[in-house]
């Protein structure tokens, strides 16, 4: 990790890789009717920020 031209190590459980800036809301909504409640986050709901997937994640999981 480099943080203020400082080197280091971040021991760390999960790592999040993000790319592409293009939504595939297409190919998620063919999950739809496969289980009864199914929610499009993230990328597949509009391009945007790990932030914003993560907190639309969050509320889906806690509506359950």
């Amino acid at each position: 990790m480099t943080f203020n031209k400082r080197s280091g190590t971040v021991e760390v459980n999960t790592v999040i890789k993000t790319a592409g800036m293009k939504s595939k809301r297409e190919e998620a909504l063919a999950f739809y009717g496969i289980t009864p409640q199914t929610a499009v986050i993230g990328d597949c709901k509009r391009v945007g920020r790990v932030m914003e997937a993560t907190h639309d994640g969050y509320f889906f999981a806690m509506s359950l």
